[in-house]
């Protein structure tokens, strides 16, 4: 038999299926190539890799959260359709995906595929592939990330039938775990409503600002103004523009008479300590 690694690699590529499958089958076939395929095609494996080039816009974000948590793992597996996205064998695979990453602590999707499933069957990529010729369509390990935390705690939110799943990262010298995990779902929840790009104002690039602000300034209702007026006019505006893309300036999605800064400050005094967002990811599907 030829470099057996040489055909495998050609017999997963040709078939779309997983390496210890590709290894049975070219032990079968005594190493025919192409014996090989007609035997996974016999045994509705190789039906899969027909489904390989189909688009996959649909699909799932699993998470997972260490018990103390200070790390999370965010897996996107996405799919062709809805229907397939909110289907229990698919769910139950990207969530334990996730889990696998947590543990591993790689956010390496060649490295992954190769990791074994839990419950003993086989590999992540021959689980993928086994649900694929199962279900009949094509599903992809499209992103993996590992996170964590720089100082504080971590909470995730996920909306949308897992479609959109948020990090929020907080901290404070006082560790009272059941306010500040409350305090992170809350502005996760936020975050996953307005989609903020940044965490305050001083967050955002000084070239970002002037653009806004000349913007704003070449607006024709300032034209005819008085410049100390137009002043306070930009100020205002600008203002507004940060109400929009920094979290900590966001009405509150509970009592729009607040901001989430007032939320922040508000667990602080509780605490007695203060309370600092340290950074948030979101993350959805299609994006």
């Amino acid at each position: 038999m030829e470099n057996l690694s040489e055909l495998i690699k050609t017999l997963r590529e040709r078939t779309g299926a997983g390496i210890l499958e590709c290894r049975k089958a070219l032990t079968e076939t005594n190493g025919d190539l192409e014996k090989a395929i007609d035997l996974l095609r016999q045994k509705g494996i190789a039906k899969a890799a027909k489904k390989a080039e189909r688009e996959t816009s649909e699909g799932r974000i699993g998470t997972a959260t260490s018990s103390d948590r200070k790390r999370v793992s965010f897996v996107k597996l996405s799919c062709e359709t809805d229907f397939v996205a909110k289907n229990e064998l698919f769910a139950d695979l990207v969530n334990n995906i996730a889990k696998v990453v947590l543990d591993a602590n790689t956010d390496d999707i060649n490295k992954i595929l190769t990791l074994p499933y839990p419950g003993g069957k086989g590999s992540i990529d021959e689980q993928i592939k086994e649900l694929i010729g199962k279900i009949g369509e094509n599903m992809q390990l499209q992103e993996v990330a590992i996170i964590d935390a720089k100082k504080g705690i971590i909470d995730v939110y996920t909306h949308l039938g897992n479609k959109l799943a948020v990090m929020v990262e907080i901290h404070s010298d006082k560790q009272d775990v059941e306010e500040l995990t409350k305090l992170a779902h809350e502005l996760a929840m936020q975050i996953a409503i307005d989609n903020p790009d940044y965490i305050c104002r001083e967050d955002v690039p000084a070239d970002i600002v002037d653009r806004e602000r000349e913007v704003i300034k070449a607006s024709p209702e300032l034209a005819s103004k008085p410049d100390a007026v137009k002043d306070k006019i930009v100020d205002g505006k600008l203002g507004a523009f940060f109400g929009t893309c920094c979290l900590l300036e966001l009405p509150y999605m509970r009592d729009g008479n607040l901001k989430i800064n007032d939320v922040v400050s508000e667990t602080s005094k509780k605490l007695g300590a203060k309370v600092d967002v340290i950074c948030f990811k979101r993350a959805s599907i299609g994006k």
